[in-house]
């Protein structure tokens, strides 16, 4: 299996749109209107745009988070408080903006 390969980030949200790296000049755009329910659809749009900016920083802090664990398993030897506090601080900012709270 091979690894997908994504768009770099800094990913931001403007509205529901998002927007990556301006050097890769991509960017997703959810409409505004649906056949149907449309105000319940734009609300679930704007937390999932929020998800979706988020994604690079979610993955970022996980790995960061994995390669700590693997290392503490490879050698017994965990992570200092330093640097437990500033993957800690990592994967909250990550978690925060995913929620839409920054």
């Amino acid at each position: 299996m091979s690894e997908t390969k994504h768009t770099k980030g800094p990913w931001s949200q403007y509205g529901i749109a998002i927007t990556a790296n301006r050097k890769d000049v991509c960017w997703m755009g959810v409409p505004a209107q649906y056949p149907g329910d449309s105000a319940r659809m734009c609300k679930n749009d704007k937390a999932n745009a929020h998800l979706i900016a988020a994604a690079p920083d979610l993955l970022a802090a996980c790995e960061r988070q994995l390669a700590n664990i693997e290392r503490w398993l490879e050698t017994g030897v965990p992570a200092g408080p330093e640097e437990s506090k500033a993957i800690y601080e990592q994967m909250k900012k990550a978690a925060e903006k995913a929620k839409g709270v920054e």
